[in-house]
């Protein structure tokens, strides 16, 4: 007959003690946490399914930011071309105004003194920004898309033969003011702003030497050998230095939204990126400086023509804003998506690792019981004396 030896003995209860101890264990966390799964030992295959879904969750849940990101983005757009299209009602009503064959030269010049406000209104518009990046540049984010140039001109009336050049000047710091630049004697000279006949600068004459127009430090050069009489315009336009590159963020499995919209497109469109006309479109800041500069010239008959432009760049804002609702539609779609998704899969991960409490707490009661029969078991039969084996 085979003989349990005392170390056998106790060895075996130690196991099923330590065994009931691990079973309770899992039972308590199981409870308290209310999954099924808290270590990969616990069920391994399970595991890996709940890892997976994460992953993907993860995933999704970057989708979610960057839509989020787009749609700031968007949302931004859409207001910076409605208060855009605010502006242009305004100056197609004064432009209607001004038509009106009673109104004299100052009552053009006050017209024009608040277009050229607007002017600078869409100017801060066409360069809104966004967390520090400016939106509608392209990939040209760290910089102004749309800043002045300057065109620079002999007047045709001249006799002398003076020549003029731009010298340098800021394309940030630059007015939308024109400035004549008219020389009173073949030596001396003297700079006016159009329109309000304003004296910027004054100044004896050195043919090669800067002048400083505008009392910014932008300056033009005039050489040769002009004559009393002569004058020279500066005019400033509004040039675009973005690109045309399309920003697509990813928000889904090869699913991607362009979150940019290109306001060369929209605020200069008569002009193509590569330099050539667009005969369909306008420039909405050409067309607000063409009916500044027919206020200063008191030219009815050219502010009749900026009419059509003004309501013609009305319709582009509108286009604009189409565009960008369209893409919002989009991104509203692709969230939704990912609404749903984050659904199923929170569905499969809880099927997968969450516990059933009523079935948790059944079990742990019974866990509970059974170790504590063994702990009472292991207690009664510890209990032998040295009587016993006497």
């Amino acid at each position: 007959m085979f003989r349990v030896t005392q170390h056998t003995f106790l060895s075996n209860i130690r196991t099923q003690l330590a065994r009931g101890g691990r079973h309770l264990l899992t039972s308590q966390e199981q409870v308290a946490t209310g999954r099924q799964i808290n270590h990969p030992s616990d069920d391994p295959s399970g595991a890996f399914r709940v890892l997976g879904l994460k992953a993907v969750q993860a995933r999704n849940d970057q989708y979610a930011r960057n839509l989020s990101s787009v749609t700031s983005r968007l949302n931004v757009s859409e207001n910076v071309f409605g208060q855009s299209q605010e502006v242009l009602y305004r100056a197609l009503e004064l432009s209607i105004q001004a038509a009106n064959g009673s109104l004299d030269a100052a009552q053009r010049q006050v017209i024009a003194t608040e277009v050229t406000q607007q002017i600078d209104e869409v100017m801060r518009l066409a360069n809104s920004e966004l967390g520090g990046r400016y939106l509608f540049g392209g990939y040209q984010t760290d910089q102004p898309p749309f800043v002045r140039d300057l065109t620079v001109a002999a007047e045709a009336a001249n006799t002398g033969s003076g020549t003029i050049a731009t010298g340098s000047f800021d394309s940030e710091a630059v007015a939308g003011a024109r400035y004549r630049v008219r020389f009173t004697t073949a030596a001396t000279y003297e700079v006016v702003e159009v329109g309000t006949n304003a004296t910027t600068a004054t100044g004896s004459y050195t043919a090669g030497s800067p002048i400083d127009f505008d009392g910014r430090g932008n300056t033009v050069v005039i050489g040769g050998a002009p004559v009393a009489g002569d004058s020279f315009l500066i005019t400033p336009h509004v040039v675009y230095r973005g690109d045309g590159n399309d920003t697509r963020v990813t928000v889904g499995e090869g699913q991607t939204v362009t979150a940019n919209v290109h306001g060369h497109q929209f605020f200069l469109g008569d002009t193509n990126l590569d330099g050539t006309t667009d005969a369909g479109r306008v420039s909405l800041f050409g067309s607000l400086e063409e009916f500044k500069f027919a206020l200063e010239n008191n030219d009815q008959s050219a502010i009749q023509i900026v009419i059509d432009k003004v309501n013609q760049a009305v319709g582009q804002m509108s286009e604009g804003q189409g565009v960008i609702g369209g893409r919002l539609n989009m991104v509203q779609s692709a969230q939704n998506d990912l609404s749903q998704r984050a659904i199923t899969i929170e569905g499969l991960r809880s099927q997968i690792e969450d516990a059933d409490m009523a079935t948790a707490i059944t079990n742990l009661s019974a866990t509970e019981a059974v170790y504590q029969a063994t702990l009472g078991t292991a207690a009664r039969v510890l209990q032998r004396s040295l009587l016993d084996y006497l």
